[in-house]
């Protein structure tokens, strides 16, 4: 498995907004081929984070454009382009 992890700051004025538009990407993020699991998680401060565990990392780069396209597509919620790391190893701890 390969990780992407993409820390961001939202503006904490537009959280609420930001949670309903993340629930409308549902389905799109959904379709991201190669995807096992996504989360996003942030704080009432704006700070948050996603990470999205892939089968491999060539799945991984395979969907770059269309993550980028999901990002675009919350940038009006952002006050700072998202930072992203890779982690080529993953160990799933539960389940």
């Amino acid at each position: 498995m390969f990780a992407r992890v993409t820390t961001y700051k939202a503006d904490s004025q537009k959280l609420e907004e930001m949670a309903a538009e993340i629930e409308g990407l549902k389905q799109q993020i959904k379709s991201i081929p190669g995807v096992v699991d996504i989360y996003s998680a942030w704080q009432s401060n704006g700070d948050g984070m996603s990470m999205a565990i892939y089968e491999n990392q060539t799945a991984a780069e395979a969907s770059a454009s269309q993550v980028k396209a999901i990002w675009a597509d919350l940038s009006e919620y952002l006050i700072a382009a998202p930072e992203i790391s890779t982690y080529e190893n993953v160990k799933h701890l539960t389940g």
